[in-house]
């Protein structure tokens, strides 16, 4: 990335890795039981202790290293609270029986998770190679900025449709109906919000960041954009791994990554970070949800009503769009811009959930079913870190 000044903070965020191992069985069985007011307390002090260690240290002068301190202390508290709110304690063990079916099942997932790190990161080391640390910077400023709407609406709903498609995994028109209901919730809230934050990305970085980061706003056009491919991904990931197609799971990721390191390159050659940030959402649309599709064909759920529910907030998201592009709106001040997207966005929600968009699946006992299709394991693994490293 031509910025091997940041080794010593990479290597203390190593750290983080170790922490979330440990903990990983633990995140899974609150995740299992839905116990999300254990994880509110365990994330808030996880955030917040992490924030206020970097940044005092931050204000001593420690440099980036106060950013994976923060992150390493807030894991290491946020891990032992884990521990002590699971529901069975911490203990090592070796059932050979287990470990056949648990391989079985999760190398594909494994295969799959690793890709997405690369998935996740191959567009910013392109940047940093080709153009160098400070369009890597903004790159990544808008990468972050871009990731807001994945992070306040897809995880919080990753800790809850796992153990939601699993109580129905028995039941395939049960699930294929939830992954449905989910779909369009999402949809509903997910569309209108990536398209304001495109919208409106000069005006966001401009105020948030001021006139020294505004090459971010090129970049954060096409990622925001982006975001809502990675949402919609998210979610049929998680369906396909409690279906137990993982190796679907790690045929589409395998493609996803093929297909977006050469458009990422081509991409920065045409139009710079701009450029490659556009390719990024060139290949969400015309390859990674077409895959996705064609798994979902091979466990016969059909795609025709994800499509359905994306037309209204589609629709949605175009009137925000026309919004900020208004006489006296569009150019003017960043407030003003931002408050009309908001408002815009807000109405387009209401009439939305009034179309009932965001009525959820009914309940279902939170008693698993007994049986277990043929090589999976009772609780489908998750590819997310549990307690969060990643400053």
């Amino acid at each position: 990335m031509g910025a091997p000044g940041a080794a010593p903070a990479v290597r203390l965020l190593a750290l983080c890795v170790l922490v979330n191992g440990i903990v990983a069985t633990a995140a899974a069985l609150l995740q299992r039981d839905l116990r999300q007011d254990l994880r509110l307390v365990v994330d808030q002090v996880n955030l917040w202790l992490g924030a206020v260690v970097a940044l005092v240290l931050a204000a001593v002068g420690t440099g980036a290293t106060s950013l994976a301190v923060g992150r390493v202390t807030g894991a290491v508290v946020s891990g032992v609270l884990l521990l002590g709110f699971s529901p069975l304690p911490l203990r090592f063990g070796w059932d050979p029986a287990l470990l056949r079916r648990l391989l079985r099942f999760g190398l594909p997932l494994a295969g799959a998770s690793a890709v997405v790190v690369g998935i996740g990161f191959v567009d910013q080391l392109l940047v940093g190679h080709h153009v160098g640390p400070a369009s890597l910077g903004a790159y990544v400023l808008a990468a972050n900025l871009a990731g807001w709407p994945v992070h306040l609406l897809s995880g919080p709903l990753r800790q809850v449709t796992p153990p939601l498609f699993a109580r129905r995994r028995h039941d395939p028109p049960a699930a294929r109906a939830a992954l449905g209901s989910v779909a369009r919730a999402l949809l509903a809230l997910a569309v209108p919000c990536c398209v304001a934050l495109a919208a409106c990305a000069g005006p966001v970085v401009h105020l948030l960041y001021g006139e020294e980061w505004v090459a971010a706003a090129g970049p954060l056009r096409w990622l925001a954009l982006g975001a809502l491919v990675r949402i919609v991904a998210e979610l049929l990931y998680d369906y396909l791994v409690v279906v137990g197609r993982t190796s679907w799971l790690l045929a589409v990721q395998v493609a996803w990554l093929v297909a977006l390191a050469p458009a990422v390159a081509v991409g920065l050659r045409i139009d710079g970070i701009s450029g490659a940030a556009a390719a990024t959402a060139v290949v969400g649309l015309l390859v990674v949800l077409p895959s996705y599709a064609l798994a979902l064909r091979a466990v016969r759920t059909p795609v025709r009503p994800l499509l359905g529910a994306v037309v209204l907030p589609g629709a949605a998201g175009l009137a925000v769009v026309v919004a900020v592009r208004l006489p006296g709106v569009a150019g003017g001040p960043d407030l003003l811009v931002l408050g009309v997207a908001a408002a815009a966005t807000a109405l387009a929600w209401s009439l939305l959930v009034a179309r009932g968009h965001l009525r959820m699946p009914a309940e279902v006992p939170p008693g698993l079913p007994p049986g277990l299709p043929a090589g999976m394991p009772a609780e489908a693994p998750r590819p997310a870190a549990t307690a969060e490293a990643t400053p």
